[in-house]
């Protein structure tokens, strides 16, 4: 009787815990969109809270740093997105940049609650003479 008792409450464990993984997974999972999916998705189901990755369009950075304000637009190939962020203005935010904004869509606009900057996939090497460039020594200045 005492290992029916131990098995049923291990397995009543092992079913909790599984279920608060589930529903923790399920809850926190947001996808990335594309500007066109982004704008399909808000058509059909407004007010939801999602991803969208694309590159910030040059030109429409407006940066407002007494109100900590941010206005961008998002492009890819299928058009562009205003997006509004409230907050610091990530230091390698840049025209042209990739990046990835969480929101949600309030009227034309995407209001993102967070702002994620892709770094650069390449990197360049020092121009010559630098002191990270080849050729200088440890501890020695240009």
């Amino acid at each position: 009787m005492r290992k029916r008792w131990k098995l049923l409450v291990v397995l009543a464990a092992v079913v909790l815990v599984g279920a608060l993984l589930a529903s923790g997974l399920r809850g926190g999972t947001t996808y990335y969109f594309t500007v066109d999916e982004a704008l399909a998705r808000e058509a059909t189901k407004p007010g939801q809270r999602f991803r969208i990755a694309g590159k910030v369009v040059p030109g429409s950075i407006d940066w407002q740093p007494n109100q900590f304000r941010l206005a961008f637009s998002v492009e890819d190939e299928g058009g562009q997105v205003p997006v509004v962020y409230q907050g610091a203005r990530p230091d390698n935010f840049t025209d042209g940049g990739d990046v990835v904004v969480e929101g949600r869509f309030q009227g034309a606009a995407f209001q993102a609650e967070t702002l994620l900057v892709q770094c650069p996939s390449k990197y360049e090497p020092a121009p010559e003479g630098h002191p990270t460039s080849a050729g200088t020594e440890a501890g020695e200045r240009p």
